[in-house]
């Protein structure tokens, strides 16, 4: 990401990515458009795709902050499919 206020670079949120994400980080975080809201639908398809690439299960939470132009999602997974317990 750039300066404050920037806009993020638009990068693919690829299902590879999420599962690679996930197994090492424990966790996905991205920014993602509001508009068009098929963005947001698109990358949480993805995650459960990731998911079930690696055998789990995640929740996919988003928050959003007054009027930012995008929408913060995160993917965890469910505390009984923890990677690696």
């Amino acid at each position: 990401m750039g300066a404050a206020g920037a806009r993020p670079e638009r990068h693919e949120h690829s299902a590879a990515r999420i599962a690679h994400a996930l197994q090492t980080h424990g966790q996905y975080v991205a920014r993602v458009d509001r508009v068009p809201h098929q963005r947001l639908v698109d990358v949480q398809w993805r995650a459960y795709s990731a998911a079930r690439l690696l055998g789990i299960r995640v929740d996919v939470d988003t928050s959003t902050r007054g009027d930012d132009p995008f929408v913060t999602v995160t993917v965890s997974p469910r505390r009984q499919d923890r990677i690696g317990a």
